[in-house]
């Protein structure tokens, strides 16, 4: 089927009438068809339906495009199935969203509706992003991004659900309160003056958390109340993915006679407090899993406590693990040759071996910035990896939509976006699209581009910890990394000029030739060393 511009087309839904999801998807797909080129009608040339499918799981989807029928049909698991497949059939079209808080690339008409069929089922169950150091951690450019490339959570303090549970429920966000809980859950003015025993006792004193204590995790009462307000928090927002339930960022342990008594000879050695976290959170899952199945709790392994899964051979299967790791990302988490990666590795594998549920935390950009990221194929082997070993989830920190730092990490974020919903996606195929409808006749030499950064990145001595004080900058780009990369740039501004491309050739120029500035200037005020006689 040929469209052509003013052709009509009609689109129903049968999914979930009334879901914000699913209404917010349908009207997207509607202006995209419009600023295309086509026409909305009541009885359109084009057909597209998105019907309930039984035989799919929630989020899936089953796409059929048939040109001879002139139609389009979309089967849905659930709400998060037909927005998934609603963009699907958009990607299909040509529409791509690299890049968040811009508008999407689209196709030019008239264009060749080609014959499709695919069926997807996302591989997995948590997909999402940290939107950092922001009101209420919360940007409407990301969170849309997020909502096209069919991710279905994200990380959000609790105080903050209640002011954006509508913006999360359109963008089909399913809110991850895996954040610091124990002040949330037990909150000082509600509690220290009359219950002051389940509070840190420090020095000698019972302290409220706003002072930097914890909770006495060993009182029995607590652990009742914290159940019991876990249990009201879901009731009011039953939307919530994963209630966390991490104590407070910082120390302030508790010194009392039961709590020190959970802690192992370890602990008590190395100052850590893995014995009382890991009775804690066996209990409250325990508890909570009785009371409420359905519930899932998110905890952190990190910190002081880093070690605590291994105190028990398996923790009750409402558990989330969030797991952190700063890591090389030079190669990929599971290359048994990086002995950076190598500890994280095992880890990974020791804890999942625990615990039914874990879920990424990972740091991209962290200390980075807008500095060169070319980490699509080591993002890509690591989303196998974590989907072979069974891992459930993945976020990482990102900034607001306008943040710099998206010049060279929309790219690898893309990736990762199209790894969780479907690890077996073609790295090669991905770069080439990407490349192909970003810059147009100047693709295949921006192609080239991008495998002389990688090969910068593969070069480099030592691992990549992107610490831009220990030379992580000079050794990606090293002087014949910058000679081949600048030639590729200019052939490619060359091949792209007088042409509507032309520009995002512009931005990748302007970026390199900062990150190039930074090392000479870095070089030209290098203070000499001095040698001694």
């Amino acid at each position: 089927m040929r469209l052509e511009k003013g052709h009509t087309f009609t689109i129903t839904s049968a999914v979930a009438p009334g879901d914000p999801q699913v209404e917010k998807a349908l009207a997207e797909t509607r202006e995209v068809l419009t600023a295309v080129g086509l026409r909305a009608a009541e009885e359109g040339a084009l057909r597209i339906e998105v019907l309930p499918d039984k035989d799919l799981a929630p989020g899936a989807y089953a796409l059929e495009v048939s040109p001879e029928e002139r139609s389009v049909t979309i089967g849905a698991g659930g709400p998060e199935g037909a927005r998934c497949g609603l963009y699907a059939f958009l990607e299909h079209l040509g529409v791509r969203w690299f890049y968040p808080g811009r508008e999407p690339i689209l196709p030019e008409l008239p264009l060749t509706l080609a014959s499709h069929e695919e069926r997807k089922s996302p591989g997995f169950s948590f997909r999402g992003l940290h939107i950092c150091g922001i009101k209420h951690h919360y940007d409407e450019g990301v969170a849309s991004w997020m909502n096209h490339l069919k991710m279905n959570t994200k990380l959000s303090h609790q105080q903050g659900i209640e002011i954006i549970e509508k913006e999360l429920a359109s963008n089909g966000l399913a809110p991850d309160t895996t954040v610091h809980s124990y002040s949330f859950l037990i909150p000082d003015e509600k509690y220290f003056a009359k219950h002051p025993e389940w509070f840190s006792l420090v020095g000698g004193e019972r302290i409220p958390q706003v002072k930097g204590g914890q909770l006495c995790v060993s009182d029995e009462g607590l652990r009742k109340e914290f159940v019991r307000n876990i249990l009201e928090y879901k009731k009011r927002f039953p939307q919530i993915s994963v209630i966390g339930i991490c104590a407070n960022d910082g120390y302030g342990w508790c010194e009392c006679p039961g709590c020190v008594a959970l802690d192992t000879g370890e602990d008590r050695e190395n100052e850590t407090v893995n014995g009382r976290v890991a009775d804690f959170v066996y209990d409250i899952c325990t508890r909570v899993k009785e009371a409420d199945p359905s519930i899932m709790l998110g905890n952190y392994s990190y910190s002081i406590f880093p070690d605590f899964v291994d105190l028990k051979d398996r923790f009750p299967d409402n558990l989330v693990m969030s797991i952190t790791a700063f890591r090389c990302h030079k190669h990929s988490i599971d290359d048994p040759s990086c002995e950076t990666n190598r500890e994280h590795w095992q880890r990974l594998e020791r804890i999942c071996g625990r615990i039914s549920h874990c879920s990424l935390y990972e740091y991209y950009l962290h200390n980075w910035g807008h500095l060169p990221a070319p980490i699509w194929s080591v993002v890509a082997k690591d989303f196998k990896a974590y989907h072979r070993l069974g891992v459930d989830g993945f976020l990482t920190e990102v900034v607001a939509a306008h943040g710099e730092a998206y010049r060279s990490y929309h790219l690898p974020l893309y990736t990762a976006a199209r790894y969780l919903y479907d690890p077996e996606t073609d790295l090669a195929a991905l770069l080439a699209d990407y490349c192909t409808k970003r810059f147009g006749p100047a693709g295949e030499t921006m192609r080239g581009y991008l495998d002389v950064l990688e090969k910068g990145l593969e070069s480099m001595e030592g691992c990549f910890m992107k610490d831009p004080r220990g030379g992580d900058l000079e050794k990606l780009l090293s002087p014949g990394i910058i000679t081949e990369a600048r030639a590729a740039l200019e052939q490619a501004a060359r091949e792209a000029a007088g042409s509507a491309h032309a520009g995002a050739v512009g931005e990748e120029r302007t970026l390199f030739d900062t990150w190039c500035g930074i090392i000479e200037k870095r070089d030209r005020y290098r203070t000499p060393r001095k040698v001694c006689p």
